[in-house]
């Protein structure tokens, strides 16, 4: 997947984030989508080496993704 592909969370979605645990709420914070239902909140996808651009409102590198449960797995 290119680095393009990767898009913040649809509004209205609701997810909880892999890692951590915590509940997303994506009109008011950014996520990193695994699959269809999947995410990583903002916080643990940075901490996994996501970078994200502010500018251009997408993920330009991808989080680690080693060891979390994906809808691909």
């Amino acid at each position: 997947m290119d680095p393009e592909d990767y898009e913040p969370l649809d509004e209205g979605a609701i997810a909880i984030c892999a890692s951590c645990g915590i509940e997303l709420e994506p009109e008011t914070e950014r996520g990193f989508r695994l699959g269809d239902r999947g995410a990583l909140c903002f916080d643990c996808a940075v901490e996994r080496g996501g970078t994200y651009d502010e500018t251009q409102d997408r993920w330009l590198e991808p989080p680690d993704l080693e060891g979390l449960e994906t809808d691909a797995d």
